[in-house]
């Protein structure tokens, strides 16, 4: 019996190189996202109050990252997580590598509850872009993280038999 089990990143390893190449199949059952409604009820009763309009957003354009800042920043980084967990599939090296359409869904989400077109004609606007997707793909690195975490403590790559019968939950 052949297993295959993704060992290497590309793009978010801090520049470390692979310990092995990525063998998992594209149609790997296991790791199809799972759907259920996030828990960002803050978010929720926000955009409710908001009258289902986008919510406002601040970039802190100082450090040149533009990272979120203010009010919005938790539920912000609360959707970011819970959207990436729910759409995008864990079995890509790196978020570089992930699919055009699972990002799509994403970042769609995304602007329905917050208003990032309002920065589109602006200078900052490439800063703005690059900074959300440092969002999404620090989310799928700490994700991938988690699940590795989990692996290595049921069995890892000495018992990958009782890992794959003990995913995570």
């Amino acid at each position: 019996m052949s297993v295959h089990v993704a060992r290497g990143h590309r793009g978010d390893g801090g520049g470390e190189p692979p310990r092995q190449p990525h063998t998992i199949p594209k149609a790997c059952d296991s790791s199809k996202p799972k759907r259920g409604f996030g828990r960002n009820l803050n978010l929720y009763e926000q955009s409710r109050l908001n009258k289902k309009k986008p919510l406002p957003l601040e970039f802190d354009i100082t450090t040149r990252l533009y990272k979120v800042v203010g009010d919005n920043h938790q539920v912000y980084i609360r959707l970011v997580s819970n959207e990436v967990q729910k759409n995008v599939p864990f079995h890509y090296p790196s978020w570089d590598d992930v699919l055009e359409d699972y990002k799509r869904k994403v970042y769609l989400t995304l602007h329905n509850y917050f208003d990032i077109e309002s920065f589109r004609d602006t200078p900052h606007w490439n800063g703005i872009v690059q900074g959300i997707d440092a969002d999404f793909k620090a989310s799928y690195r700490r994700r991938k993280s988690k699940v590795k975490k989990h692996f290595l403590s049921v069995g890892g790559y000495n018992d990958v038999e009782t890992a794959m019968k003990h995913p995570p939950t």
